[in-house]
């Protein structure tokens, strides 16, 4: 029974989603990402005793350590920014000027190789947890994400001696990814902005984004 509680614990806890296709992405949109491409938050890998059955208590060892891979992205077709999706890799490009004036630009944007995301967990005992990640980065012609990484923890506080409500506070933070875009040139050696065939000197974009979270969670078993 223990082997089959642990064996139970594992295939919940390997939670990751290969995303191989997402070019649902919008172009534009997706130069000011909002949302995580890969959980990071660590959250439900705190289980509260009370929640355990009485009959697997006496096999249960809420403070016994593991590893676990909690969540993959792959793809060749979003380029992200740590866990974000930064742009999606177009096929034809309109100007933002003339609608009618269009080019394929999709080899610009075709990685040297897929974009891998893995984020994982070592739970430290019951109440404490750390949690890691990578970003390989993302390389084409006009567009470079350099590799990033996760670092993070997370503490838990029990508010009754029922151990049936606790407080969850968690952080993490992703150091690296710096994205360099480089310009097309037209048959006038002027460059421009492959993703909307528009003057280079009219695009911005951060160089270095920043992405970090911090939570207050608070459950309770009724």
């Amino acid at each position: 029974m223990a082997y089959f509680i642990k064996l139970s614990l594992f295939f919940i806890t390997i939670l990751a989603t290969v995303i191989c296709n997402a070019a649902e992405v919008n172009l534009l949109n997706g130069l000011n990402p909002q949302n995580s491409l890969t959980s990071t938050s660590v959250k439900n890998y705190f289980i509260m005793e009370a929640s355990v059955p009485q009959k697997w208590r006496f096999q249960f060892n809420p403070d016994e350590p593991y590893f676990a891979i909690t969540g993959a992205y792959l793809s060749s077709w979003v380029a992200t920014v740590n866990d974000k999706p930064l742009m999606a890799r177009p096929n034809n490009a309109c100007s933002a000027y003339d609608a009618s004036v269009c080019q394929n630009v999709n080899e610009f944007y075709k990685p040297d190789s897929p974009e891998l995301i893995v984020t994982g967990l070592y739970k430290i005992n019951s109440d404490n947890i750390l949690s890691f990640g990578l970003n390989t980065g993302y390389s084409s012609s006009k567009l470079k994400v350099s590799p990033s990484f996760l670092i993070g923890g997370a503490k838990r506080f029990y508010t009754s001696d029922k151990k049936d409500s606790h407080f969850v506070v968690e952080g993490n933070y992703w150091l690296g990814s710096n994205v360099a875009h480089r310009p097309c040139l037209d048959s006038y050696d002027r460059e421009y902005f492959c993703g909307n065939l528009t003057a280079w000197s009219d695009f911005y974009y951060d160089q270095h984004p920043k992405s970090y979270n911090v939570k207050i969670w608070y459950e309770k078993i009724f």
